[in-house]
C-alpha cells in the first residue's frame, strides 16, 4: 500500500469510529437504560488498570447513567421539551450548565463524596433543564429551590436512602446562608407532596413569566410568583377543605386559572354536567386557563369530564399529563390542561350539546418505574425472603446490626430497578417496617441519626404472624362496621377511625403497607367505601349488599 492508500484507510477508521460512536450516543439517548453499558466498561477498567483518567471517566459516567435515568423518569411530569441529556465534565471549579447540540453539559467540580457528587449534579442538571425559555427573567431564587426539590423528588423515587443526608447536609451547603433559596425549596416540596410542583405550577409560572417579558407587569413578577405560589399552597389537603368556590381560582394581569378537582361521585350526585357549570362560571369571571386533576385510578371518569368541558366553544384543551402525586398526596395522578382560545373568547358563544360530542380516550401510562401498590401477602413472599437472607449475609451470620444506608445499597444490586413506591412505601424504612421478620435501632439525633437493622430471634413464623394480624384486624373492622352502621348500614370513616381505637387500640394500618387508614379500609374485600364529598373528609363505609345476610 502506498502513502495515499494508508492515509485514506486511516481516516475510514477514524471515520467508522465517529459514526459508530454517534449512533451508540442515540441509542442511549433513545433508551438511558442501556447507558448503564457504558458505565460498567468504564468501572471495569478503573478497576483493571490503575489510571487516574480511567477512574474519574467510570465515576463521571456513573453518576450521568443516574442523572439521564433520572431524567428520563422525571421528564413525564413536566413541560415538553425541557429535559435533555446530559453530559458530565468534571472541571476545577463549578459553573453553569452549557447547552450543546441538543444537549446539558454539566460542568461540576467534584468532591470527596460520591453521594455528594450525585446530589449536586442532579440539582445542577434540574437548575439548567427548568424554564429553559423564561430563566433570564425568573429569580434565580425561585429556579434554585425549584431544581432542588425536583432532585430531591429523584432521589426519593430512586435512591431514598441518600434523603437524610440530601436533606440535612447538601441543602445546608448549597443554599444555607440563602434565604429565599431555603424558603423556594421548602414551599415546592410541599407543592409536590400533593403533585402541584411540576404540574400546574411549573406551567403556570413559565406562562406567566412569557406573558410579561414586554409587559408593564414585569417589574412585579416576583411578587406575583408568590401570590401564584401561596395561592397553590392553599390546596395542601388540610387546607382545601370547605373552601369557598372563589378561592379555587386566581386572577392576575398576566394569568388567570382555576382548579378542578375531578373525583368520581357515586350515582345519586350530579355528575359531569356539575363539573362544566363550575367551569362556565370560572370562564364568565375572566378566568382564561383551567387545570383538571384527579387520581390515576378514577382517569376514565376524568377524561369523560374532559371531553365535556371541551362542549365549551371557547375552550380549547392544551395537554393532558402525568402528575407526581395525586390530590390527596398518593403517587399517580392525572392532569389536564384547557385554555380559552383567545379569538373565540371575545364571542359570547353557546355550549354544545353533551350527547352530540365524542368521547375521546386517551392513554396516561404509569410512570415507569412506578407499578400499581401490591398487596400485603406479595410484599412478603418476594421482598422478605430477600431481605432477610441479604441482611443475614450483611452481619456475617452472627445477628449484629446493618446500617440501613448500606443495606438499602445492597438491596438495589439484589433488586434491580427496586423503588420502595412497588412495595407500598414512601421509602425504604417504610416498606421494610411491614416485615414482621425485622427489627430497627435509631442511633443518635439531628443530623448525625441512623437507623439499623437487623433479623429477629424469633422471626421465623414472621409470615403467619402477619396474616394473622391482618385477619384479626379486617375481622375486627367489619365488625364495628356492621355494629354501628346507620341508614342502610354506612358509618363515617373518622367515626370508624375513633371507634377502633377504642375497641382495637394495638392497630396501626402502616404495618399493613397502607399509607393511610382511607386506603387500608379499601382493601377489605367486605367493605365498600363511598366519597360525599372531596377528599377523604367525607367518606363513608359499610358492609358490601352481598354480605348483609350474614349479618
Amino acid at each position: 500500500m502506498n502513502t495515499l492508500e494508508i492515509l485514506l484507510l486511516v481516516l475510514a477508521i477514524f471515520g467508522g469510529v465517529d459514526l459508530a460512536g454517534k449512533g451508540f450516543g442515540l441509542v442511549l439517548i433513545t433508551f438511558p437504560r442501556l447507558m448503564s453499558a457504558q458505565s460498567k466498561l468504564w468501572r471495569l477498567l478503573a478497576d483493571s488498570v490503575t489510571i487516574p483518567f480511567f477512574r474519574r471517566k467510570a465515576v463521571a459516567t456513573q453518576i450521568e447513567e443516574v442523572l439521564n435515568q433520572t431524567a428520563f423518569r422525571l421528564q413525564q411530569y413536566l413541560p415538553s421539551g425541557w429535559v435533555k441529556r446530559a453530559k458530565v465534565r468534571w472541571v476545577r471549579n463549578s459553573q453553569a450548565p452549557q447547552l450543546r447540540d441538543g444537549k446539558i453539559v454539566l460542568r461540576v467540580r467534584p468532591g470527596v463524596n460520591t453521594d455528594h457528587n450525585l446530589m449536586q449534579t442532579l440539582w445542577i442538571y434540574f437548575r439548567g433543564a427548568l424554564f429553559p425559555n423564561t430563566r433570564d427573567i425568573l429569580p434565580d431564587e425561585l429556579v434554585s429551590g425549584a431544581a432542588l426539590a425536583i432532585a430531591r423528588a429523584g432521589l426519593e423515587e430512586s435512591h431514598p436512602y441518600l434523603l437524610g443526608e440530601f436533606d440535612t447536609v447538601f441543602i445546608q451547603q448549597v443554599a444555607g446562608d440563602k434565604q429565599m433559596v431555603l424558603d423556594h425549596f421548602a414551599d415546592c416540596v410541599r407543592l409536590n407532596e400533593y403533585g402541584l410542583l411540576m404540574g400546574p405550577f411549573l406551567r403556570e409560572i413559565d406562562y406567566v413569566a412569557n406573558n410579561s417579558r414586554f409587559h408593564s407587569e414585569r417589574a412585579e413578577l416576583p411578587t406575583t410568583i408568590e401570590t401564584i405560589l401561596s395561592h397553590m399552597l392553599g390546596f395542601q389537603p388540610f387546607l382545601r377543605k370547605n373552601k369557598p368556590e372563589h378561592d379555587w381560582s386566581y386572577q392576575g394581569s398576566c394569568s388567570s386559572y382555576g382548579f378542578l378537582l375531578v373525583s368520581k361521585p357515586p350515582d345519586f350526585r350530579p355528575g359531569i354536567e356539575a363539573y362544566v357549570k363550575r367551569v362556565q362560571e370560572k370562564l364568565r369571571r375572566g378566568i382564561d386557563r383551567i387545570y383538571v386533576v384527579g387520581r390515576y385510578e378514577e382517569r376514565d371518569f376524568l377524561f369523560r369530564v374532559t371531553n365535556a368541558l371541551l362542549s365549551i366553544r371557547e375552550l380549547k384543551g392544551l395537554e393532558i399529563f402525568p402528575l407526581f402525586r395525586d390530590y390527596r398526596g398518593e403517587p399517580n395522578g392525572v392532569g389536564a390542561l384547557l385554555a380559552v382560545d383567545k379569538l373565540l373568547g371575545k364571542f359570547k358563544l353557546s355550549a354544545r350539546s353533551l350527547e352530540s360530542l365524542p368521547i375521546q380516550n386517551y392513554t396516561i401510562p404509569l410512570p415507569e418505574e412506578i407499578e400499581p401498590i401490591r398487596d400485603t401477602a406479595e410484599i412478603s413472599r418476594d421482598l422478605a425472603k430477600i431481605a432477610e437472607d441479604l441482611i443475614v449475609q450483611l452481619s456475617d451470620y452472627e445477628g449484629a446490626w446493618i446500617s440501613l444506608a448500606e443495606f438499602g445499597t445492597e438491596l438495589r444490586k439484589q433488586i434491580s430497578g427496586f423503588t420502595p413506591q412497588r412495595y407500598g412505601g414512601r421509602n425504604l424504612i417504610s416498606v421494610l417496617r411491614k416485615l414482621d421478620g425485622l427489627e430497627f435501632d435509631e442511633r443518635g439525633t439531628g443530623p448525625a441519626k441512623a437507623v439499623f437493622v437487623r433479623m429477629r430471634s424469633n422471626g421465623q413464623n414472621s409470615q403467619q404472624n402477619y396474616d394473622d394480624q391482618l385477619r384479626s384486624a379486617h375481622t375486627k373492622i367489619t365488625e364495628i362496621v356492621r355494629k354501628y352502621g346507620r341508614e342502610g348500614g354506612w358509618i363515617f370513616l373518622g367515626q370508624l377511625g375513633h371507634l377502633l381505637k377504642i375497641e382495637f387500640p394495638e392497630f396501626d394500618y402502616s404495618r399493613f403497607a397502607a399509607a393511610s387508614f382511607h386506603e387500608f379500609i379499601g382493601r377489605i374485600d367486605l367493605i365498600e367505601l363511598e366519597e360525599r364529598g372531596e377528599g377523604h373528609s367525607k367518606t363513608y363505609v359499610r358492609v358490601k349488599e352481598a354480605h348483609i345476610a350474614d349479618i
